[in-house]
C-alpha cells in the first residue's frame, strides 16, 4: 500500500531527521575525533596542513616566522607595550564571531555551516552555559595587567575593510577564507604567551582564560579548516579557494606588519604608526 497522506510526511521528516542525526555524528567525530590523541601529535598533523598552505603564501609559519625568530632573542619589552599590542589585536577578536558567521551563511550545505558554526560558539563565548565570549576575556586580560582597553583606529579601520569585503562571497571563497583565517593561529598563540612573559607577567600564562583556551583549540581549528579546504579543492573550484585564501593571508600580512610596530619590531622600522587617538570599545 502506497504511503500518503500524514504518514508519509512523517516518515520523510523521519527521513530527513535520521539523516542529518548521521551528518551531525559525522561531523562531531571529524571534530572530535583528535581529541583524545595527544596535543604532540595534533600539532604534527595540523604543521603538516600549513606546509602545504604556505606554498600559496609569502607569509611564513613557525621557525620561519620573523616575528617569532624576533621574540626568541628575549627583547626588553614593557607592559605598556605589550597592552598596546592586544589592543591592537582587539578588533579581530571582536569581528571574529561575525566573520564566522558570514562564512557560514554562504555555504549550501548543512555540514559545512556546521563545522563553521562550531568554531563560532566557542569565539562567541556560547559553546558550554558560563562561557564568555573570547573578546571579553582578552578585555579581562588587558586589565588584569593594569590596562586599559582603547581600541587601536588603524587596527579597527583595517580589520573593518577586511570585514567588508566578505559580504559576498561563493561556497569556495568561503573555503579559502576560512583556511587563511585560522592559518596563523599557532603563531598567533605563540605570539601572546612570548610577549606575556617577556613584560614580566608569566603568571597569567597558566591562570588566564585567554591565554590558556587557545593552546587547546588551535590545532584543531588548523586541522579542520586546512582538511575542509583539501577536501573541496578535489570539487570546487581550486582557483576560486586558492584566490581567497591569498587575499586574507595579505591582510594578516599587512596586520601583523603594523602590529608589531607597537612592540618597537627592528623589522618594521620604515612602516607608519598610526598615532591618532584610540577609539572607545564597542558596547554590546
Amino acid at each position: 500500500m502506497p504511503r500518503t497522506g500524514r504518514f508519509h510526511k512523517d516518515m520523510t521528516t523521519n527521513s530527513k531527521s535520521e539523516r542529518r542525526s548521521n551528518q551531525t555524528t559525522q561531523i562531531s567525530n571529524r571534530m572530535n575525533k583528535v581529541s583524545p590523541i595527544p596535543l604532540e601529535r595534533k600539532l604534527k598533523k595540523a604543521i603538516a596542513l600549513l606546509n602545504t598552505f604556505s606554498e600559496f603564501t609569502e607569509y611564513q609559519h613557525g621557525p620561519r616566522n620573523p616575528y617569532l625568530k624576533w621574540l626568541g632573542t628575549n627583547p626588553a619589552l614593557t607592559r605598556a607595550q605589550v597592552i598596546r599590542f592586544l589592543c591592537f589585536w582587539y578588533p579581530v577578536s571582536r569581528h571574529q564571531p561575525q566573520i564566522l558567521l558570514k562564512i557560514a551563511a554562504a555555504y549550501p550545505n548543512w555540514a559545512d555551516r556546521r563545522l563553521i558554526m562550531l568554531n563560532y560558539w566557542e569565539e562567541d563565548g556560547m559553546a558550554k552555559p558560563g562561557d564568555s565570549p573570547h573578546y571579553d576575556l582578552l578585555e579581562a586580560l588587558i586589565e588584569k595587567m593594569g590596562g586599559k582597553l582603547k581600541i587601536d583606529r588603524q587596527a579597527d579601520k583595517l580589520v573593518t575593510q577586511f570585514h567588508k569585503t566578505l559580504d559576498r562571497m561563493t561556497p569556495a571563497q568561503a573555503t579559502g577564507y576560512v583556511a587563511a583565517i585560522e592559518h596563523p593561529a599557532l603563531d598567533i598563540s605563540a605570539y601572546f604567551r612570548t610577549i606575556i612573559r617577556l613584560c614580566g607577567h608569566s603568571k597569567l600564562l597558566t591562570t588566564d582564560p585567554y591565554l590558556t583556551i587557545h593552546v587547546d583549540v588551535e590545532p584543531d581549528h588548523i586541522i579542520w579548516a586546512h582538511g575542509n579546504a583539501l577536501r573541496h579543492m578535489k570539487t570546487d573550484s581550486t582557483g576560486e579557494i586558492l584566490d581567497a585564501y591569498q587575499k586574507a593571508m595579505s591582510f594578516w600580512e599587512e596586520f601583523w606588519s603594523l602590529a608589531f610596530t607597537r612592540l618597537n619590531y627592528p623589522g618594521n622600522r620604515a612602516a607608519q604608526i598610526d598615532l591618532s587617538p584610540a577609539i572607545k570599545p564597542r558596547k554590546n
